[in-house]
């Protein structure tokens, strides 16, 4: 099967030059072409149901779910019922070319694990850039696979900026690094969570970043520094630099004394005040940072490959 190096070219505004020269490999987004299938389910706002009869997980992207909250049922969650007819829309009855950001095709059920794309009114539109932009899902990274998450990430910013979708209901705002009894509320959930790092500290492998005084009970966010190493020339001292800086942060909540996030990727880490980012980081400046359109570009030919492994998602 031929190589695909998809470079998921998002629109970058005038401010965003800056951020774009920064993180030389923003957007970029290595994919290995696969087959066409048609859609024949909407099985939930992330996976579908195929002509053949497999199925796909869509990669990067968490829908809204019932389960995200003590609802019981889609039925009476209108996120996840407004996210899976957007997406029917959008896909239902249509075919679909997959593609694969590495070798590992499928998760523990069987499920394919694949990007999409699709032919909408004559433009070739990436299924999961017209999600998030819709705010119809949540970007995120999967371990050792987040070719993606800077084009994910600038297709959900502007729709999370303007509260598009999932992100004018409560249950999906951004939380305060400081409300630790909230987030320990939250526990075994994804949530995306600001605040200010107070101290960086390296302890058997994982760099700490935190965010109060008191480690045992503040909330904690770890990446293991051979992620780091892996992912960045220069990633983990960029990590180190990040004390008395505010950033965003996505990740499921667990406990771990207090509250704590253990990152799938550096780039899961967005820094939102500008000054002296360093130009070797994987770690995304955003207050500046390019935005994507309404749907996502055409990928175009590279010779470039993606990683090698995939982890799945945590099950909610």
């Amino acid at each position: 099967m031929a190589i695909l190096g998809a470079l998921l070219e998002l629109a970058a505004s005038t401010t965003g030059v800056a951020a774009v020269e920064q993180h030389a490999a923003v957007n970029a987004c290595q994919l290995e072409a696969g087959p066409s299938r048609a859609v024949t389910r909407v099985i939930d706002g992330e996976s579908l149901a195929l002509d053949d009869g497999s199925e796909v997980k869509l990669l990067g992207i968490l829908a809204p779910r019932a389960l995200d909250t003590t609802a019981t049922t889609a039925a009476i969650w209108p996120p996840e019922r407004d996210a899976v007819a957007t997406l029917s829309a959008l896909v239902l009855g249509r075919s679909i070319e997959l593609a694969f950001a590495n070798k590992l095709r499928n998760d523990r059920y069987g499920r394919l694990l694949a990007h999409a794309f699709v032919d909408r009114d004559g433009a070739r539109t990436w299924v999961q850039g017209h999600m998030l932009s819709q705010g119809h899902g949540r970007a995120h990274a999967l371990a050792d696979n987040a070719a993606c998450l800077d084009a994910l990430l600038a297709h959900e910013r502007p729709a999370r900026d303007a509260r598009l979708g999932l992100w004018s209901n409560a249950a999906y705002h951004e939380r305060s690094a400081y409300r630790t009894r909230e987030l320990m509320r939250l526990r075994n959930t994804f949530q995306v969570v600001a605040g200010r790092v107070r101290t960086v500290v390296e302890k058997k492998g994982v760099l700490l970043l935190n965010f109060g005084r008191d480690w045992n009970d503040d909330f904690t966010v770890g990446i293991k520094t051979g992620k780091l190493l892996l992912e960045a020339s220069g990633g983990a001292d960029a990590v180190r630099g990040l004390e008395n800086r505010q950033v965003r942060v996505r990740g499921w909540i667990e406990r771990r004394n207090g509250p704590y996030i253990e990152l799938s990727h550096a780039s899961e880490i967005e820094v939102l005040d500008m000054q002296d980012v360093r130009k070797s980081s994987r770690i995304a400046p955003t207050d500046t940072a390019a935005t994507g359109g309404g749907v996502g570009a055409p990928p175009s030919a590279s010779s470039r490959t993606g990683s090698n492994a995939q982890q799945e998602r945590p099950e909610r």
